[in-house]
């Protein structure tokens, strides 16, 4: 099995934020860092993950093509998470356990295009497996379709467009009331 701790810090969060796989390699994840450092300017810890970056370097030379913009480009989002999931679940359910063995109760993923079916996939497990927990996609690969993707309905929120204010609104009302109900409507 493949070891996904050293991913995951042991310093307590208000915040995880994912970068979900695959995303390309060579780009940095511009939105997830300018997040981290807002929501970090205003007072809470985040602990940002690049799940995307992890799944990559542990690949062998046959799986990088995940990564590749012909591969990513020629699947829909729901097909090629389909595929990433069968192919790497071993590594993905290392993640979300070691996910389910936080405390922390705010999970946020960013996907793309490419990434939303992953995203979805972990989403929904870590949901099925701690109801608990807060689950947030944002991220270029949410679009007004969200009912669609999740139809079932395990995603908390979802946030389109612009995620710092949002984000931060949706931390400052949980430290203060500390429930999920208290989340609707931002």
């Amino acid at each position: 099995m493949n070891d996904s701790s050293h991913l995951i810090s042991n310093n307590s969060a208000d915040l995880i934020l994912i970068v979900t796989p695959p995303f390309l390699t060579e780009t940095v994840p511009l939105g997830v860092g300018y997040l981290s450092a807002f929501i970090k300017g205003n007072g809470f810890n985040v602990d940002v993950i690049d799940l995307n970056v992890h799944l990559f370097n542990k690949s062998d030379e046959k799986n990088k093509k995940w990564w590749e913009i012909a591969t990513i480009g020629s699947f829909t989002g729901t097909c090629l998470g389909q595929q990433f999931v069968e192919v790497f679940q071993e590594e993905l359910w290392a993640f979300i356990n070691r996910i389910l063995e936080r405390k922390e109760r705010i999970i946020g993923f960013s996907t793309t295009a490419a990434s939303i079916g992953v995203g979805m996939y972990l989403a929904h497990q870590i949901k099925l497996h701690d109801p608990s927990k807060i689950v947030i996609l944002g991220g270029p690969g949410v679009y007004d379709n969200y009912h669609e993707v999740d139809a079932v309905h395990l995603v908390d929120i979802f946030v389109i467009g612009e995620g710092e204010r949002p984000l931060l609104a949706l931390l400052r009302r949980y430290h203060e009331q500390k429930t999920r109900e208290s989340l609707l409507g931002i």
